[in-house]
């Protein structure tokens, strides 16, 4: 049996937390386990009793106390408690210990708060807590009197604490009403005792003891407004600046408006006060009224009982508020008070609601032919009419036709604009309300105000949109249409009331198909006239964004409108036919963005519907292409039809993407080895060959179609992917010919080489896009792999397996202008469809001919894509397992480093592009060789000065080497590849051994690949970067090696500014000199012609010297004025000469570098 004494004292003596728990433990354990003949409890009681007070409370008998030794004892039992079971203590016991603590907070109010509060609480919780003792402890607590404000705000939180947990416990509230109920003259003392609180913690417990009171106790009227009275007083609070407390303000606002709120018997004292602190006018502060209004938001929601305690004060709400809207000039008051409005307008009913909204609409409705108050009054009706069916009914008529009357008259453009936002919002609520309330009786209430909407268009939108779509238009013609258009497409969606049971896939639209079909062609005419007249005026751009938004979602509510927009869309194209190139180009490039948009960005309810403009939309595009192809137009009109088919794509696979189809599905859950993929486009071209202009031509409505359409997601999805392979074989089809070595179709003339690329770019990229939302499962469906070899051509001849021909050559599908198509077949690819292309042998032969041509490129667009798809290639797939064709890369780096043509440094980037793919991907010990090879690279005298800039490929993040387009991207690949190659080109960039020509070589190729690597992987080296980073730019002047070393040095600022503090006057010198256009650069003897060339770019200059300036800038925010004090006056004189620059961007970063210069002092 252990020593509780001993224990005891144990505890007092010591300060160690972990032994203090352990006591504790030990202690509960023997309370547990000792006989109880052994009364243990006494003895823990008795334990203390050398430190507390006598039993009369005289502490002088023998000398002052010791109040930390007392302390520490109290607490020895309080934490012995923490660790006590619940069912360890007797009634009796419980009794006793609640006597012997209660007794501490009238004979002991220095050292026996705290604990006592804390084992108080404690000893609640047990079972044999007896629910009578809580009013004693409550007297005992009241005996604090005007010492609870002295004491600690963590002992008054503890009090506060244990008043809570006693007042929420029921067997307590069932003690507690019985006794005393309802006037609580316990609850009267707590109040006198904590009527000075002041912390923000206390203060969260108190309010929420206050809120539980007249929540659960039910006290009488004298007591809930003493209860009324404590809170009131505390009505608006803040939290000071110097508070040391987690409590956020909103915190305590929000448990002081739980007290507000939470006892409706306090309306006839709550909203008067409210509403007259708001009646205070510019007394009251922002925040103030804000919670004021979020206080009575509260009330209203929260008081029952609402024909007694809200709607008796309803007018003088009312009266009060609507002011604050009406000549309120801050946004979130109004918004505040309108969300008060409208939940009042929610809890009245009937007669009350009545009067209410009769009230409401005589004060506003006026206003409305106002232009100073028409924008608010709106504001105030929406926010009474939007809060419930019944009155948006009563509403909607009177505001409707005021709405009406008033734009017959407008006083302003700011008055019209106002009117059509107002009636729009009007619109939107019918819309909203009709979704959520759908019985009968309210369908009914909706029929029976339909008419004041059934003749709005002719009435007041039909002129308004007029105004925007006609010739020279003023900016208040432009102004009133931009606000008109959302309105005009609201009223398109509107839907005619239907009762239950009647729900369908197609809804009656509240117009006549015939209006509508008139809003949507108004709506499209205004786009249409301005991109047919090019006008310039101010504000058209907004208006044909806004108008384009307004028509796509007349068009999703009524689809039948955009069959009529894509017809005058092709009549327009066939009638622009004798124009110029420029002209079509234009009128291509601004609507066909727009009519993808307005018809395949959404789907609409009738899926079918969707789907057929989808196709309808791309099978427009694909005809005017193929024409046009045919025809011999300019490429750039090529150009122009493919983005417009490409958007419509897009805007469509986003669109399924929102719905709930499982992509990773294969096609009608057949398995991948039994799809026919050949099917496919045979079942499209049978189904919609005439409407995608893929068969022979002719009109076809939708009718004609709609028992082919599909009805759900899924089955919208499949046509999809089915109508995009069929749309890729088509199109790469006819831009290649030949048997088994593809070129480009007689079509591609070179008479426009930019444009011709930029097409075959276009379609490599609609490959991409639409291959990307293809699953693994789908895409081997598809056969992709074997598809980006054939590039849908039936005369390449594929090897079957891995048996393949030794004469069969690859070599055109990388090296050749087609590969723009085989790139945009293999970006998006999976890596596992990828892996099939080597598995047929053919992988190996494609990386061997990029990287060993026979001839070269016909221009740089076709080398850098062949780069491209070699990184591709080897990222995809396992090239550890190729030892050979590593072996060969290798080979080929290092014999072309012998070399000094401009063949084998082709060889040589080549290879690099490679090793970016690869070394993504794979950082084993197979990548030792190639690495090693590529180190030696900017070493060679020869070919290593102009090669050392290419090694930035390696490292250069690129879109076809991201995740998102299925490249597989180690981890720490940055890291390995910084250690294995970088680092040991830092040690040849300072070798004082080698060459000038080959430290400079190494500098660069360190500088142009650590502009991608992030600080913290080079951290350690900083020092030698640094000096790396400004000797480079000391000794080539300004261009792109300067560039890249100030890149750098930035990212070293701003981690770590101290390490560049020594080195302030070089980087000064360096900054000036790339920004000035009198300092001048003589280049060493040993400097190779070529770095003349990329020096003189004016692109690099300007942005060398707009980062030199962005570097400068930042230098006295990084730096005491002591350390450039001494360069001020040359740096101010650079400064002043770099505000003229020719370059804009240039002359703004002077001017704040000046600023932040003209500061050191």
């Amino acid at each position: 049996m252990a020593d509780l004494r001993q224990l005891a004292l144990e505890y007092v003596l010591g300060d160690d937390e972990a032994k203090l728990t352990i006591i504790a433990k030990d202690t509960a354990r023997e309370l547990e386990s000792a006989p109880a003949n052994t009364n243990p409890v006494a003895r823990w009681v008795e334990a203390v009793q050398p430190w507390m007070p006598n039993r009369d409370g005289d502490d002088e008998t023998h000398g002052a106390p010791d109040w930390t030794a007392r302390a520490k004892a109290l607490e020895f039992l309080s934490r012995t408690l923490e660790y006590l079971g619940n069912d360890v203590l007797k009634p009796s016991q419980t009794k006793l210990l609640v006597a012997f603590f209660g007794a501490m907070f009238d004979v002991d109010h220095k050292a026996g708060i705290l604990a006592s509060a804390s084992a108080l609480r404690k000893i609640t919780e047990m079972k044999a807590f007896q629910p009578s003792s809580a009013i004693d402890i409550f007297e005992k607590l009241c005996c604090l009197k005007d010492d609870f404000p002295r004491q600690l705000s963590t002992t008054r939180l503890a009090v506060y604490k244990l008043i809570q947990s006693l007042l929420t416990s029921e067997p307590v509230e069932k003690d507690i009403k019985g006794k005393q109920g309802p006037n609580y003259q316990f609850l009267l003392d707590l109040l006198q005792l904590c009527r000075s609180e002041r912390d923000p913690d206390c203060l969260m417990v108190w309010f929420a003891i206050l809120t539980t009171i007249m929540t659960k106790y039910a006290p009488s009227q004298e007591t809930l407004d003493e209860v009324y009275g404590t809170f009131k007083a505390y009505y608006p609070i803040t939290l000071p600046r110097t508070a040391q407390s987690k409590v956020t303000p909103d915190d305590l606002k929000s448990q002081l408006r739980a007290c507000f709120s939470c006892n409706s018997s306090l309306a006839k004292h709550t909203f008067p006060f409210l509403v007259g602190k708001l009646d205070q006018g510019d007394g009251v502060t922002v925040n103030v009224k804000i919670d004021v209004l979020r206080t009575i938001k509260a009330c209203i929601e929260e008081y029952d009982k609402p024909d007694e305690t809200v709607i008796p004060y309803a007018d003088r709400i009312w009266g009060s508020l609507k002011y604050e809207v009406r000549n309120g000039e801050i946004e979130d008051v109004i918004w505040a008070t309108l969300e008060v409005l409208k939940t009042l307008t929610t809890r009245l009913k009937e007669n009350d609601l009545r009067d209410y909204i009769l009230n409401v609409t005589r004060d506003c409705v006026g206003d409305l032919s106002s232009a100073m108050y028409a924008g608010a009054a709106g504001r105030l009706l929406v926010s009474v009419l939007s809060a419930s069916p019944v009155a948006f009914v009563q509403m909607a008529a009177p505001t409707v036709t005021h709405i009406k009357e008033s734009l017959r008259h407008p006083k302003s453009i700011t008055h019209s604009q106002d009117l059509y936002k107002i009636i729009r919002v009007v619109l939107q609520t019918r819309i909203l309300l009709m979704e959520l309330h759908t019985d009968t009786a309210t369908q009914k209430d909706f029929a029976a105000v339909d008419s004041v909407f059934k003749s709005l268009y002719h009435d007041i939108f039909s002129s308004a949109l007029a105004r925007g779509s006609k010739d020279g238009p003023s900016e208040e013609d432009i102004k009133v249409a931009t606000a008109a258009v959302h309105g005009a497409g609201a009223l398109v969606c509107q839907r005619a009331a239907i009762a239950p049971g009647e729900e369908t896939n197609d809804p009656l639209s509240l117009l006549p198909e015939k209006t509508c079909s008139e809003i949507c062609e108004a709506l499209f005419q205004i786009p249409l006239h301005h991109y047919t007249t090019h006008s310039s005026e101010a504000g058209v751009d907004e208006l044909i964004n806004e108008t384009t938004e307004a028509l796509q979602k007349a068009v999703v509510a009524h689809p039948a409108a955009f069959a009529t927009t894509v017809s005058k869309f092709q009549s327009l194209l066939k009638s622009t036919q004798g124009s110029s190139t420029e002209t079509t180009v234009d009128l291509i490039e601004g609507l066909g963005p727009l009519l993808a948009y307005v018809g395949c960005s959404e789907l609409p309810k009738n899926v079918g519907y969707g789907v057929f403009q989808f196709l309808s939309l791309s099978g427009l595009f694909t005809r005017e292409l193929s024409q046009s192809v045919a025809a011999g137009t300019s490429p750039k009109i090529w150009c122009a039809l493919m983005a417009g088919l490409e958007n419509t794509i897009k805007y469509y696979g986003d669109a399924l993407t929102k719905t709930d189809v499982d992509r990773e599905a294969a096609f009608n859950g057949q398995e991948s080895n039994t799809f026919d993929a050949d099917a496919i486009s045979s079942k499209i071209t049978s189904s919609y060959g005439s409407l995608l202009g893929l068969g022979a031509s002719g009109s076809v409505e939708y009718g004609d179609l709609k028992s082919t359409l599909p009805i759900t997601s899924a089955g919208a999805h499949q046509t999809y992917i089915e109508v995009g392979y069929a749309l890729l074989k088509h199109f790469f089809s006819s831009v290649t010919t030949g048997t088994q070595t593809l070129t480009l179709s007689a079509e591609f003339n070179g008479k426009d080489t930019a444009s011709e690329q930029q097409y075959l770019h276009m379609l490599g990229d609609l490959a991409s896009s639409f291959i990307h939302e293809l699953s693994e499962v789908q895409q081997v469906d598809l056969k992709i792999h074997e598809r980006s070899l054939d590039l849908f051509q039936t005369t390449v001849k594929l090897p079957v397996g891995d048996a393949m021909a030794v004469d069969e050559t690859w070599e055109w599908l990388v090296n050749t202008p087609v590969n723009a198509l085989f790139y945009g077949m293999i970006e998006s690819t999976r890596p596992e469809v990828i892996t099939k292309i080597f598995q047929m042998g053919v992988g190996q032969k494609l990386i061997q001919a990029g990287v060993s041509p026979s001839s070269s490129f016909a221009n740089a667009t076709t080398s850098s894509i062949s780069k491209s798809v070699l990184s591709i290639l080897a990222n995809k797939h396992k090239l550890d397992g190729e030892d050979d064709l590593l072996t060969s890369i290798e080979s080929i780096v290092t014999t072309g480093l012998t070399q000094t043509t401009t063949h084998a440094s082709e060889r040589i980037v080549s290879s690099l592009a490679v090793a970016a793919g690869f070394l993504r991907r794979y950082t084993g010990a197979k990548t030792k060789p190639l690495v090693a090879a590529i180190r030696e690279v900017p070493k060679n005298a020869e070919l290593g000065f102009s090669l050392a800039r290419r090694l930035e490929i390696i490292v250069a993040p690129q879109r076809f080497l991201s995740k998102d387009n299925y490249a597989t991207v180690r981890p720490l690949w940055l890291q390995k590849l910084y250690f294995d190659l970088v680092k040991p080109l830092l040690v040849g960039a300072t070798d004082r051994e080698a060459t000038p020509l080959s430290r400079a070589s190494c500098g660069i190729a360190v500088l142009v690949t650590m502009k991608h690597i992030p600080f913290s992987i080079y951290e350690e080296d900083i020092d030698q970067i640094l000096r790396v980073a400004i000797s480079t730019s000391q000794t080539l002047g300004t261009g792109p090696d300067t560039l890249a070393a100030l890149t750098v040095i930035k990212s070293i600022l701003a981690e770590s500014p101290d390490k560049v503090q020594d080195h302030i006057r070089s980087l000064i010198t360096i900054c000036t000199s790339s920004f000035s256009t009198t300092a001048t650069h003589t280049s060493p003897e040993w400097l190779p012609a070529t770095a003349q060339s990329a020096r003189a770019s004016p692109a690099v200059v300007a942005q060398s010297g707009k980062l030199a300036l962005e570097i400068l800038a930042g230098l006295p925010r990084l730096f005491e004025s002591r350390h450039l004090l001494s360069y001020v006056g040359d740096v101010d004189r650079q400064l002043s000469i770099a505000c003229g620059h020719r370059v804009r961007e240039v002359r703004m970063s002077a001017r704040t570098a000046r600023t932040a210069w003209s500061e050191v002092n």
